[in-house]
């Protein structure tokens, strides 16, 4: 296994000094993200640790391989030049410059043997566990505040859990977003029958003056890596439907139910309108619903045109004329929807089809 290893020099290094080291996520890199601190200085902030050796920590009596080290640990980071020292034992939170004591491998004093590079250089992003999670349609009390906090913004947490998923995370992985997935809802994203990622959702509302200010108000959070663009929400709950309706975010796709996918933000990627034209492309009709907005107008208008030369079904793009689909009563969305068909459309076989189907979607 060892030639395998991204960092065999330090594994070897653990052995030597600890004897048994438990090997975690193999082959998968660490994935960082550029930032800055309170004082505008750049820094690095450590989306995933990528492959971990664990082992016991000798400080705290441990049996049960608390302290864990990335491969990356001591390595040099390419945008930043500076060297990373990811490792903690999660049991007595010993810091990383105290590990540094324990070790015997002197990577400080060597040019690594392998550079730590960004997320976004890599092809493939590997799938990272958010952490321990309960489906939000359970009835553990451990989940009110995630139900509370859906049923107050209109969404059902019961069709959210057993439709799409949906799950409430009561302990969040340490080595991601600094363990800051905790109390968060999981939106977990699929293609072809595989959870391929997820985003997370705050189940509270910050307060304004520290919304988005650090990990702990960010109302959203990813799952590390590239993922994001070579997918749509939403795909496998609807990849059957006939018809099509293209909306911005998960929140949107979801409440307005299977007939909707969502492109995980307003910008959109060729592997999307690919994935757009495959399963959708020679069937009934697409039906693109951007936000209220003329920049958001603009963004539909686009992507109407890159489908328009990949698809042989009606491309029907249109603009709210208030708010987001993630604010809109079902049954009021898809009748307006219906209705700007009904006027718009200068085909009016295919017109009266998608009509129909709008109205009467659930039968």
């Amino acid at each position: 296994m060892q030639h395998n290893l991204l960092n065999p020099a330090l594994y070897r290094s653990l052995v030597a000094r600890f004897g048994d080291v438990k090997l975690e996520r193999p082959g998968q890199r660490l994935v960082t993200r550029m930032g800055f601190d309170n004082y505008g200085q750049p820094r690095v902030d450590i989306l995933s640790w990528g492959e971990t050796y664990r082992v016991n920590c000798p400080l705290c009596g441990d049996v049960k391989k608390k302290l864990y080290i990335s491969y990356a640990y001591g390595l040099r980071h390419i945008e930043s030049e500076k060297r990373l020292y990811p490792a903690k034992c999660f049991r007595c939170n010993l810091g990383q410059e105290q590990v540094y004591s324990l070790l015997s491998w002197t990577s400080r004093d060597q040019e690594p043997e392998v550079s730590v590079a960004d997320a976004g250089s890599e092809e493939h992003s590997p799938y990272l566990d958010p952490g321990e999670c309960l489906r939000l349609d359970g009835d553990d009390p451990r989940l009110f505040h995630g139900q509370r906090y859906l049923r107050e913004r209109g969404l059902d947490p019961t069709e959210l859990g057993a439709v799409y998923g949906w799950r409430y995370c009561i302990a969040g992985n340490p080595q991601l977003w600094q363990g800051g997935l905790t109390n968060r809802i999981i939106i977990p994203v699929h293609y072809q029958g595989q959870e391929v990622g997820w985003q997370a959702r705050l189940s509270f509302e910050p307060l304004p003056q520290l919304r988005d200010k650090d990990f702990t108000n960010l109302r959203w959070l990813s799952m590390p890596g590239t993922w994001r663009s070579r997918y749509v929400y939403g795909y496998d709950q609807a990849a059957n439907c006939n018809y099509c309706v293209l909306v911005e975010g998960p929140t949107d796709a979801a409440r307005q139910g299977p007939p909707c996918v969502a492109t995980l933000g307003q910008s959109r990627s060729l592997r999307q309108y690919e994935i757009l034209a495959e399963t959708w492309g020679a069937k009934k009709a697409i039906i693109i619903v951007g936000d209220s907005g003329e920049q958001e107008k603009q963004v539909t208008e686009e992507t109407a045109d890159e489908l328009y030369a990949r698809c042989r079904c009606p491309i029907y793009p249109l603009t709210l004329p208030h708010g987001d689909p993630g604010k809109w009563p079902r049954e009021e969305f898809f009748n307006y929807l219906a209705g700007w068909v009904q006027s718009h459309s200068p085909h009016q076989p295919q017109r009266r089809g998608v009509y129909q189907w709008l109205l009467n979607r659930d039968q």
